[in-house]
């Protein structure tokens, strides 16, 4: 049985084809190299893009918390000045008096979210008008007085009616050196959101007012769903920890919308100077990318684009590469003259066998080709190779025939019989010469235990020996060729 194999692209070939033919692989090596950097810069481009647009955004929701937490110490601190004028005149009025309820409605007039009230040390408030409501449950004297002069987290109103909660701002009425009561102001939070609240992304964003203390929301405005009461239900530890630090910052938070679902904020926080709070404004991320998200699908269809064009260009750089690669297989193994498998897969072909037991080795050389190039020209001498070559492969076929010199013929076969061999032969030969060519061929028989080299050797000699035969019955001096054959592919 054959063991001839091809191997598809012997090492000593694709040495020479990097080096020599290193031409096509620079090339590719250069093109992948190109493409990788096009993609690059593409990429880098966009990440950019990307971060200038969240830098932006962190910009304006900072302006945001700037804004508001501004706002809101102008408001209460504009309160407590009010506050402070009515304190003094407290101090020498009593609390029921004329004098007192005019001052208190006049702060009640220039202030439009705030109400005014004294609490008295029997946890009853003096209204505007002189009565006095009683308030236990509600306030409690004994631990606002111990505050002093500062602003409460959410209480239950007393002043404003139609309000869930409110704020109250205190300042206390200090008659000598005693504490007797304290003049507050009670503000309801969401009026203060409804007069306030930042316009930036079209009024989308979330606003909101955090006590750090307890985490729980004191005011807040938003046209989204995702309003919160508390930090907690943010979810975000992060968040929860630099807002109760009282930090100021940025971060993208993701906020859980149910069912594994989570929404991407953009957050920005700032503490409130005039109270433990923290101002906080959120946005989602797609509004914040709204205004680039035309530019940003643009940018995206270019990378696909550039990609696709790329990949279409790898692709067919490959295939030209396999093409090259294979083209060059060809020129390597295959004689370019006969067609015939050449000197190189001769070698292979030889180094397969250890044995040569029922191998038959034919030797052939044309004879009369040097006379005939010199006679009628090289093109004279090259259809009689090819003619040769084909009469070879009719008679053996094309796997077993190889051309390992100029006009030097190896053709293999197996063992089937001296007479058929030999019908064969003289088949061939009768061919050959009805077209006024000649060989002379030398057959080698195999055996277990004999190389393939001796099997070729013994071939060789019985080929000289019919080409010395030949050139003695023409009459014609015998070319001397018992050199060690050369590899000819042209």
């Amino acid at each position: 049985m054959n063991r001839f194999k091809i191997k598809k692209l012997p090492a000593k070939l694709l040495h020479k084809y990097l080096n020599g033919g290193g031409a096509f692989t620079l090339f590719g090596l250069i093109t992948v190299l190109l493409i990788i950097s096009v993609l690059s810069m593409i990429t880098a481009y966009f990440l950019r893009a990307d971060r200038l647009i969240k830098e932006h955004c962190c910009s304006e929701l900072a302006h945001s918390a700037d804004e508001a937490c501004a706002d809101f110490e102008n408001i209460f601190r504009t309160d407590r000045v009010t506050l402070s004028m009515v304190a003094s005149v407290l101090v020498e009025e009593k609390f029921a008096s004329e004098r007192a309820g005019n001052f208190l409605d006049m702060f009640e007039t220039s202030s439009v979210i705030s109400s005014a009230g004294i609490l008295t040390a029997k946890n009853t408030v003096v209204l505007k008008t002189g009565e006095s409501i009683d308030v236990s449950g509600k306030i409690s004297y004994d631990d606002e007085i111990k505050l002093g002069e500062h602003i409460s987290g959410l209480q239950t109103p007393v002043l404003i009616a139609d309000s869930g909660t409110v704020i109250r701002n205190y300042i206390p009425v200090i008659r000598g050196e005693k504490k007797v009561g304290m003049v507050f102001a009670e503000t309801d939070p969401e009026s203060i959101a409804r007069i306030w609240s930042p316009q930036i992304y079209g009024g989308s964003c979330i606003f909101c007012v955090i006590d750090r203390a307890s985490g729980k929301t004191v005011l807040s405005g938003s046209n989204d769903s995702a309003a919160f009461d508390s930090l907690e239900s943010l979810g975000d530890s992060e968040l929860t920890r630099q807002v109760t630090e009282g930090t100021t910052g940025f971060q993208t938070v993701k906020v859980p919308k149910g069912k594994g679902r989570t929404q991407t904020y953009f957050a920005s926080f700032k503490p409130v100077e005039i109270a433990d709070w923290e101002i906080l404004v959120m946005v989602r991320k797609e509004e914040a990318l709204a205004s680039m998200q035309s530019f940003s699908g643009s940018l995206y269809l270019l990378l696909c684009c550039m990609t696709a064009i790329f990949a279409i260009y790898l692709a067919l750089l490959v295939v030209a590469y396999r093409h090259s690669v294979e083209y060059a297989e060809v020129k390597a193994n295959v004689d370019v003259l006969t067609g015939l498998r050449n000197r190189n897969l001769f070698e292979q072909y030889c180094a397969g066998y250890d044995s040569t037991g029922g191998l038959v080795c034919i030797y052939i050389d044309a004879n009369g080709l040097h006379e005939l190039n010199n006679t009628r020209g090289h093109l004279a001498g090259d259809q009689m190779l090819r003619f040769v070559a084909d009469e070879l492969k009719v008679a053996f076929g094309d796997d077993t025939v190889f051309r390992i010199g100029g006009d030097e013929f190896i053709a293999f076969c197996r063992d089937t019989g001296a007479t058929a061999l030999h019908a064969k032969l003289e088949a061939m030969n009768r061919e050959i010469e009805n077209n006024s060519y000649h060989i002379s061929a030398g057959v080698g028989v195999g055996a277990v235990g004999i190389n393939i080299k001796a099997l070729i050797k013994v071939a060789e000699e019985e080929m000289y020996e019919e080409k010395k035969r030949y050139y003695e019955r023409i009459g014609a001096e015998m070319r001397n060729k018992k050199e060690e054959p050369k590899d000819a592919e042209a």
